[in-house]
């Protein structure tokens, strides 16, 4: 109940935010006019901008994000209110989604439920909700891929429905960004890599899952394959591997605030108002600090065989996020990889983009943490009472004995 009220109270606080006011979502047709783009979707070339263009990965909202606006322009809701309504769907996907991971493992319905807003609001998610959806989109679905496998090993799923209740999750991530939607699928195949090898998983689980993320994911990498036949190399053009790590060190990438456009100031004013202030307001940096602190120690104190991919995936997340930074403490391998971002790795280029991979387990360690916390204050209010008790009782024997 208290989670859903926390849920209300957001979506009030989305909704009334800017009230009647469309933000920069990426796609302003998207928002304006969702039918029409999605038909033109269907096809590379666009006519209707300027001489005409190859449409950049439109495609990818043909599913979830494109029926969603177009549902609410069949029912003649304003497109501001749509996407408000939109971003409402992501923060609570997103914050019950980490919840329900966390009661899945164990944990107790308050930790549950704080942790899940410490997902839903970590800095990255409250920089992009209203600006870039559609990137933060699988972070969203991360947590709900994740559910079944961890019910999946815990033995109160069919290692088969498991399987296809992951992948099917997983296909909510949409397909408007190739490395924004693959890279959270790293925790993924940590979790089910760790699950094989230990014997907690079949091969044939890990065969079929992977099978089956293959398939959900094959209609979005096969549009952007062809796409890439008559692209030109836009890689070129666009920002650098400087710049995109520049501001992932490893206290950024931990907090959830690696990404570069967080940073960017234009004529004074911030490119993106929240994110800039996750970045430097000293309460926020404060808060997100201590999240990710909390959830470190919450993961090494946590004895569940769960631990183990959990402590992998933060260390797989952190290094990509991280290695290739640029700054005062540079990694000996940050200047070739620099160089392999700018070259064949282009694609991956935006490093912060996994940033999902280690979210997920650091927030499962502050509900580690608040657990624990919580028992310890009730066992020590229980011995509190108890001694009261036996004080008020050993004055009452006392008393008796002396009228006696």
């Amino acid at each position: 109940m208290l989670c859903w009220t926390a849920y209300v109270a957001l979506a009030i606080f989305v909704l009334t935010d800017q009230f009647g006011r469309t933000t920069s979502d990426t796609r302003l047709d998207l928002t304006e006019a969702p039918g029409r783009f999605l038909a033109d979707s269907l096809s590379l070339w666009n006519p209707r901008v300027s001489l005409g263009e190859l449409q950049n990965q439109a495609y990818g909202y043909l599913f979830p994000q494109g029926p969603f606006f177009a549902l609410g322009e069949l029912t003649h809701v304003p497109g501001w209110i749509t996407e408000r309504a939109w971003s409402v769907v992501l923060l609570v996907a997103a914050c019950d989604g980490l919840r329900r991971v966390v009661r899945a493992v164990g944990v107790g319905p308050w930790a549950a439920g704080l942790a899940g807003l410490c997902y839903g609001l970590n800095p990255r998610m409250v920089a992009e909700l209203g600006v870039r959806s559609a990137e933060i989109l699988p972070a969203v679905v991360l947590p709900w891929a994740l559910l079944p496998i961890v019910h999946a090993l815990r033995g109160r799923l069919r290692p088969r429905t498991a399987a296809l209740l992951s992948a099917a999750a997983f296909a909510f991530s949409g397909g408007v960004n190739g490395t924004a939607t693959a890279a959270p699928a790293g925790l993924l195949v940590v979790v089910v890599v760790w699950g094989w090898a230990t014997g907690r998983l079949g091969w044939r689980f890990a065969a079929g899952w992977g099978a089956l993320m293959v398939a959900v994911n094959l209609w979005w990498v096969l549009s952007l394959l062809r796409l890439g036949a008559y692209s030109p190399p836009f890689f070129d053009y666009v920002e650098d591997a400087r710049t995109t790590t520049s501001t992932s060190g490893f206290s950024a990438a931990l907090r959830g605030a690696s990404n570069w456009v967080d940073y960017i100031v234009v004529d004074g004013n911030r490119w993106w108002p929240a994110g800039y202030d996750v970045s430097f307001n000293p309460w926020l940096v404060l808060a997100s600090g201590i999240v990710a602190i909390a959830g470190v120690i919450g993961l090494l104190r946590w004895r569940d065989e769960l631990r183990t991919p959990m402590l992998a995936a933060v260390v797989l997340g952190t290094a990509c996020v991280s290695i290739a930074h640029v700054g005062a403490f540079d990694s000996p391998l940050s200047a070739p990889l620099r160089d392999l971002l700018d070259g064949a790795l282009a694609p991956l280029r935006n490093v912060p983009k996994a940033d999902p991979i280690l979210r997920v387990p650091l927030c499962l360690g502050v509900a580690v943490l608040l657990d624990q916390l919580i028992d310890a204050a009730r066992r020590a209010a229980g011995a509190s009472t108890r001694m009261r008790l036996r004080r008020a009782g050993g004055t009452a024997l006392v008393g008796v004995l002396t009228v006696g």
